[in-house]
């Protein structure tokens, strides 16, 4: 039974953590099936990555001999690299797979296992070989140029409102009445400085271009 992490071969950084009770290759081989494509964003992660030809690698960070064990591991490695800075595309904490909270059990085994547990050798090697950034082959820089070069369907403005909704966006008015849903299409549409009508959202200037908002 292993806790294992998916590397991105581009900038070889850890992307995903988790555990499995079979060996590291059958896991590896699983997440690379068509049928394992769920959208989620570790799916469409590992789907970016084929369709430039490329696939992630594996790295072994702990194993375990029993289910707890490889349970409280899988928490305690996200939650390290999560506090590191690594941009996982795990949905949950780790453990059952689920999204519950922490119970205050698992909380004090993660706390006891964060605070002054030694390392071994082979565990700093394994870190910082995942967290290193390695520079890309030519081969993949080549590849990711074809991608950034292809032509992208412009977002439609239903599109932006859920983006901007999502962030904690919220609408907003003029001093003529006039009503916005995103400041990025208002600072388009009236040809103003972004950053300045957010200062004047958030208080800290009085306007900008002769425009005063508020929210609604």
């Amino acid at each position: 039974m292993i806790v294992y992490a998916l590397v991105d071969p581009r900038d070889g950084r850890v992307r995903y953590v988790g555990k499995s009770q079979h060996s590291a290759s059958r896991r590896f081989q699983r997440h690379l099936w068509p049928s394992s494509q769920d959208g989620s964003h570790r799916a469409r992660w590992l789907a970016l990555l084929l369709r430039l030809g490329l696939k992630p690698e594996i790295l072994i960070l702990e194993t375990c001999s029993t289910t707890s064990q490889l349970s409280i591991a899988e928490r305690v490695h996200i939650a390290q690299f999560v506090a590191g800075g690594a941009h996982l595309t795990n949905a949950t904490p780790g453990g059952d797979g689920g999204g519950a909270a922490h119970t205050a059990e698992s909380k004090e085994k993660i706390r006891r296992a964060l605070t002054g547990k030694p390392k071994s050798e082979q565990h700093r090697i394994n870190s910082g070989l995942a967290g290193r950034g390695r520079r890309p082959s030519e081969a993949t820089l080549a590849k990711l140029r074809i991608s950034r070069s292809r032509p992208r369907k412009p977002l439609s403005s239903a599109h932006r409102l859920r983006i901007s909704r999502a962030k904690g966006g919220r609408p907003f008015v003029d001093q003529f009445g006039n009503h916005y849903e995103t400041q990025k299409g208002a600072a388009r549409d009236l040809g103003i400085n972004l950053g300045h009508l957010h200062e004047v959202l958030r208080g800290r200037r009085k306007s900008v271009a002769g425009y005063k908002f508020r929210f609604i």
